[in-house]
């Protein structure tokens, strides 16, 4: 019996500490862990299996679509090379990407020839490239054909007030979304709601919601 002594100490020594204030009893039996995750932390650690519709044709459109869950939006300046990024046809072998951090989906989407920006406390993204061919390139045509495009990144100008942020979930529809905000069905809102946000319907079309984009809704 003694010689089993060491052994037990041995074990016990080596067995993994736990942090008290990790983790929180609720109940009897259950404890839960009251420590933020890492993606809760990071949201660019997300990991994502993201498959794009089929009238997302450029790298921008995709773009967006991928980083509106997260927060993260565009930092652009007037010149900024991003545009020609935007303007750059999806590849069709990124037309579904797989399983990936969305730190990897971003870099997948921009390629080689660029490199993605983040500026975590205020999360804005946006992109370098040491590329001689993409810096001598005029970035005005680009840009002017990306905010010509029905996803352009400046909002359409309204005389609403007051504009709260949803987040599409699986199911919902322009109505009920309305109808759960308070507002009720209202045809120049739903207008309103697609012509600021189209890149969340499938061909403008205010009954093909797709489910992840996020949506501003005027309040008043």
């Amino acid at each position: 019996m003694k010689a089993l002594i060491p052994i037990l100490v041995m074990v016990l020594f080596f067995l993994p500490k736990t942090n008290a204030n990790e983790y929180k009893q609720l109940g009897r039996y259950t404890n839960v862990s009251i420590t933020p995750t890492q993606q809760q932390l990071n949201p660019l650690l997300v990991v994502v299996d993201f498959e794009f519709p089929p009238q997302i044709t450029k790298v921008g459109e995709a773009l967006k679509l991928l980083i509106a869950p997260s927060g993260y939006r565009f930092s652009l300046s007037d010149n900024d090379i991003s545009y020609i990024l935007f303007e750059m046809p999806l590849p069709e072998i990124h037309k579904k990407l797989g399983v990936m951090t969305l730190d990897d989906a971003i870099k997948t989407l921009s390629g080689s020839g660029f490199t993605p920006v983040y500026d975590e406390g205020l999360r804005l993204l946006s992109f370098k490239s040491s590329s001689k061919s993409i810096n001598t390139v005029n970035v005005a045509l680009y840009k002017k054909s990306w905010l010509r495009n029905k996803t352009a990144i400046t909002p359409i100008a309204n005389n609403y007030k007051k504009i709260v942020t949803y987040t599409v979930k699986s199911g919902d529809s322009i109505s009920k979304i309305l109808i759960n905000l308070g507002i009720g069905y209202n045809p120049k809102i739903i207008n309103h709601i697609v012509d600021t946000n189209p890149s969340a319907f499938i061909n403008n079309n205010p009954n093909h919601l797709i489910s992840g984009s996020v949506i501003g809704v005027p309040l008043s």
